[in-house]
């Protein structure tokens, strides 16, 4: 009968329609890892065996002349010379640090190392941008500025003895799928900051001949 056979067909035309979805959600489900786009979720901190916070002990001459016949005010200001620095070192996991590349964030970095301990905790404080593999000056977190009258045809030679907190941290990057806030990948890695301590000076006038 006609009628029977219409029936059958929109039937098997129905089942080979579900069986195509089926399939192609399947798929969408399986798809590679490497297929799936991660974006940066947040970043914690810890220390491990071998990080540290030492201080760093560097020694500059500094000479300016002065050759008119006016006094002249002389400004020295610590940020002109010393820059704080972060450094993400790059990660054994190169592959899903390549969805970082790129993207301009900026994370809290660990300035100083007594709220940091062997669990990974949040640290909220100084920002940096988060580039992996790249030593990035910041803009000193502690600035020093001393002026001195330089008298006319002198030179002023100053040394300055220059301290800085190095702190060795590690970090926990959390990516998260884009498509799946429970899926997420952990990169972890070595950090490492360095961060005007303080800095001393003196200084001689001498007159020129």
């Amino acid at each position: 009968n006609i009628n029977t056979m219409k029936a059958y067909s929109q039937i098997l035309l129905l089942f080979i329609f579900m069986s195509c979805l089926f399939i192609s959600c399947s798929n969408d489900k399986d798809l590679p890892e490497e297929n799936k786009t991660y974006t940066f979720h947040s970043i914690m901190w810890k220390l491990e065996e071998g990080d540290k916070q030492e201080v760093i002990e560097d020694h500059r001459s500094i000479s300016i002349h002065n050759n008119v016949d006016e006094p002249a005010i002389i400004t020295n200001k610590s940020e002109d010379y010393i820059k704080d620095y972060s450094h993400f070192h790059n990660s054994e996991d190169a592959e899903l640090l390549t969805q970082l590349m790129g993207e301009d964030y900026t994370v809290s970095i660990p300035s100083e190392i007594s709220l940091l301990s062997s669990d990974y905790v949040y640290y909220s404080g100084k920002e940096a941008p988060l580039r992996i593999g790249e030593k990035v000056e910041l803009e000193p977190s502690t600035k020093v500025k001393e002026s001195t009258t330089l008298p006319p045809h002198s030179k002023l030679t100053t040394n300055v003895t220059i301290y800085q907190n190095k702190i060795t941290a590690t970090y926990r990057i959390r990516l998260v799928a884009d498509d799946d806030s429970f899926d997420y990948k952990d990169i972890h890695g070595k950090w490492t900051g360095v961060f005007l301590r303080n800095m001393e000076s003196s200084s001689v006038v001498e007159e020129i001949k």
